[in-house]
């Protein structure tokens, strides 16, 4: 990521009833600030992933792992920011998703269920949710990645 661009966050419901996830919250951040080398939060080696802070559309600051990177031996956590309290609907606390991310397990999800399974991801007004920002879509794989990079599959090709 650089400076000025564009990432999509979602915060998201789970509605197992109506076999649905549904965007609460949608924000675009603009990155404001990069860094690596952030210690992680249990062993204090510097991390080499990148931290990010932006501004959002709705004004407010948002960080992902700025001042540490969360440890776990099953997880990256690459595809979350850092935890909030600002949320909509019954949970405040919220941990933000890049969008990209979120719509790329859904579909590799709903390619394991049978079709009448499956799940989608819904706005309020019921309308198919999409990454949004600084994206490249790439229709043969149905996969959403943020500018600059490759859809995994087309490169899987190549080689």
């Amino acid at each position: 990521m650089e400076i000025g661009d564009k990432i999509c966050l979602w915060q998201e419901e789970f509605d197992f009833k109506a076999k649905a996830i549904k965007v609460l919250k949608e924000v675009i951040v603009t990155i404001t600030e990069t860094k690596v080398d952030v210690p992680g939060e249990f062993s204090g080696k510097p991390c080499t992933y990148q931290s990010l802070r932006g501004i959002g559309d709705d004004a407010k600051e948002y960080e992902k792992h700025w001042d540490y990177w969360p440890e776990a031996q099953t997880r990256t956590f690459t595809d979350v920011w850092s935890m909030r309290d600002d949320g909509i609907g019954k949970k405040k606390v919220w941990i933000p998703k890049e969008a990209v991310h979120a719509y790329g397990e859904l579909v590799r999800v709903n390619k394991k269920l049978k079709v009448n399974e499956q799940l989608v991801r819904i706005y309020a007004d019921n309308t198919n949710a999409i990454p949004k920002g600084d994206v490249t879509y790439c229709e043969k794989h149905d996969e959403y990645t943020h500018k600059g990079q490759d859809c995994f599959y087309c490169l899987v090709e190549k080689q």
